[in-house]
């Protein structure tokens, strides 16, 4: 599912950075920042899995030439994963609920003994730590993943008390906000193709399809760091949108000139350009139009089509005045 796709690195001392362009939203997420705590019961059900898969393990004669160290990898996994064990008390705050249920939002984790999907240990860079000062738990589920046992997999959700395994801590000051997005800056697909199905070594993705269009889903994930110096902790997000009204359309890619002259006519001024964007305004009216941006190739397009957004309408970032005025510039 993952693998080449939806893989955000997000560079040192910069936030993950989500846009959302059906309704004109900045998330940022400080990830560098998080922590990871595993619940005691989890720790169990972890250990006592790993051994058994050892034992199992130590019957094949194959493996056994072929990973001669397997038992002191294996203490040494439990013992890192024991740094970050405890108990986890308390509910998810209603600030931090309403800030990710309200947009559709759930997050899980992946512990594996190599880097996940297509990262490098390289993109592993920080060691997990206690976060400092005030914390805010998001509780969520999760797996862990053993390649080295033949690819085991321990997939945790909640127990029958209804606990979930994990906690990721988030700094309660800076850990995440969320703003409307500057109309006048291009989204971030002009330097790479960062929408759905993409990747970005720059931090930043959007919900955008390869076919220029808004997409109701978007899944990503990125590196949370080391846990101890055998496992790697990866962070999965998932955001729904319910897609009220089209604001981006594509567009014949002879007639962007047409559409520049149609806009330039009706009171728009350019307010930003480069080689394969421009950002056009009149009044609390903003138009985006999109040409010549990377697709990916995996998904049979190498090159986006050209494209028309509406980012705001009458100074306004609903969706459905945007949708007006979009179908009112294709209309003329």
């Amino acid at each position: 599912m993952f693998r080449n796709n939806d893989i955000i690195y997000v560079p040192q001392g910069q936030p993950l950075v989500f846009f959302d362009v059906h309704r004109w939203r900045r998330f940022e997420f400080a990830v560098e920042k998080f922590g990871l705590r595993v619940r005691s019961a989890a720790f169990e059900q972890i250990a006592g899995r790993l051994r058994a898969a050892l034992e199992v393990s130590r019957h094949g004669r194959e493996f056994a030439q072929a990973h001669p160290n397997a038992p002191a990898q294996t203490d040494a996994m439990i013992h890192d994963l024991s740094l970050i064990t405890g108990a986890l008390h308390g509910e998810m705050p209603a600030s931090l609920r309403h800030f990710l249920l309200s947009d559709g939002g759930s997050w899980w984790i992946k512990l594996t003994d190599k880097a996940a999907e297509s990262f490098h240990e390289d993109d592993y860079e920080r060691t997990m730590n206690p976060v400092a000062g005030e914390r805010v738990p998001y509780f969520t589920f999760g797996s862990v993943e053993i390649e080295r046992f033949d690819n085991l997999e321990i997939a945790l959700s909640e127990d029958e008390d209804g606990e979930l395994p994990f906690a990721v801590d988030v700094p309660a000051s800076g850990g995440l906000s969320r703003h409307v997005a500057d109309p006048l800056a291009p989204l971030p697909i002009i330097r790479e193709f960062c929408g759905v199905h993409g990747a970005s070594a720059f931090g930043s993705t959007v919900n955008v399809t390869t076919l220029a269009e808004a997409s109701p889903t978007h899944q990503f994930c990125t590196p949370l760091g080391r846990i101890g110096e055998h496992l790697f902790a990866t962070l999965y997000i998932h955001y729904a949108v319910n897609i009220e009204a089209p604001v981006m359309s594509r567009i014949p890619d002879q007639s962007i000139e047409h559409y520049m002259n149609l806009l330039g006519k009706s009171g728009f001024e350019v307010k930003h350009g480069g080689n394969n964007h421009r950002i056009l305004a009149r009044g609390g009216d903003v138009v985006h139009l999109y040409v010549g941006l990377d697709g990916k190739e995996s998904e049979g397009v190498e090159v986006m089509p050209a494209s028309i957004l509406v980012a705001c309408a009458a100074g306004e970032f609903d969706p459905m005045q945007r949708a007006e005025l979009l179908e009112a510039i294709k209309e003329t």
